[in-house]
């Protein structure tokens, strides 16, 4: 086995491993569930929250958007942008999770975007995509304990320095790469587009992580801690990214839903952890689901760009 597989094979069994403790606390909460009838405001809030996620879902594609204009490419036209951006999304729950991004790869080069734009479009999505959601998540989890308490700093400064030092390793690899032959991968066009893509990413953790609020004070008994409501979006936010450096987990599954139960049982005491997670997630690949069909147009081909 080479090195490559057994990383691979080790994020499967991480992720294996999470989805065993999810169970377990499935199980703790199964007498409750037992007695668990929802209601029609139940389902409603479900429906509501795919349908929130898929709309969501227009600011990736608004900051992928940006990215190719900001590298070059002709003109990037929304309706085109976001048809391959939704077609190729639920590549992400496929083994491997990159086939959402070959995809993407394949689909824009017939559109007549250049392969070394969509590759560096991606490798800038994909660090914008951490960098936002380590924004949220590190304060956090320094406020719940899980990480970096011994520095005491107040939750929000933690995102703010991150965002800073992002900003000030960018500027000074820029300035590296302006006399070499790699001056059009960063220079100060990519840099505002992936200040604004960031800002899109920002705002899609926001609004993604406002759904795990809305369903964990819909199914909590006791409303939590008011600051302990606000921080739940870097719950999300810390839960996506864990699920998204673990290879073998297809769109972070299990490793998400653990970091969602652990970080619970901490900011919202005698929540239903295991059972807010799995309806989000249910909620989320719903989105996905809605995403594609809404906004890819699944019955069309994308015409190749004469």
């Amino acid at each position: 086995m080479n090195r490559k597989s057994l990383i691979t094979a080790l994020g499967g069994a991480l992720a294996l491993a999470t989805l065993y403790y999810a169970g377990l606390r499935l199980k703790a909460e199964w007498r409750m569930l037992q007695d668990w009838h929802p209601d029609f405001r139940i389902w409603a809030v479900l429906a509501a929250a795919a349908l929130g996620y898929a709309l969501a879902c227009l600011l990736l594609v608004s900051g992928w958007r940006r990215l190719l204009a900001g590298l070059g490419a002709e003109n990037p036209a929304w309706t085109p942008v976001c048809r391959i951006y939704a077609r190729s999304q639920l590549g992400k729950y496929l083994p491997g999770n990159i086939f959402h991004l070959l995809g993407r790869q394949a689909l824009g080069h017939r559109y007549g975007i250049g392969q070394k734009v969509l590759a560096a479009s991606t490798f800038y999505e994909l660090t914008g995509l951490g960098v936002a959601a380590a924004t949220l998540a590190l304060p956090t989890l320094s406020w719940v304990g899980l990480h970096l308490a011994a520095f005491h700093l107040p939750p929000a400064w933690l995102g703010i320095g991150l965002t800073g030092l992002g900003l000030v390793m960018s500027a000074g690899l820029a300035r590296r790469l302006r006399h070499t032959r790699w001056h059009w991968i960063l220079n100060r066009g990519v840099t505002v587009a992936w200040l604004w893509a960031y800002l899109n990413y920002l705002i899609f953790f926001l609004l993604a992580g406002g759904l795990l609020v809305v369903v964990t004070l819909t199914l909590t008994p006791r409303t939590p801690d008011s600051l302990a409501v606000g921080l739940l979006p870097g719950l999300f936010a810390a839960g996506w990214l864990a699920g998204f450096v673990t290879p073998g987990a297809p769109s972070g599954i299990g490793i998400r839903e653990g970091i969602l139960i652990l970080g619970l049982e901490h900011m919202a005491p005698g929540a239903p952890g295991a059972l807010i997670a799995l309806l989000l997630r249910g909620a989320t690949v719903l989105g996905d689901g809605l995403f594609f069909l809404l906004f890819g147009n699944p019955w069309t081909f994308i015409k190749e760009r004469h």
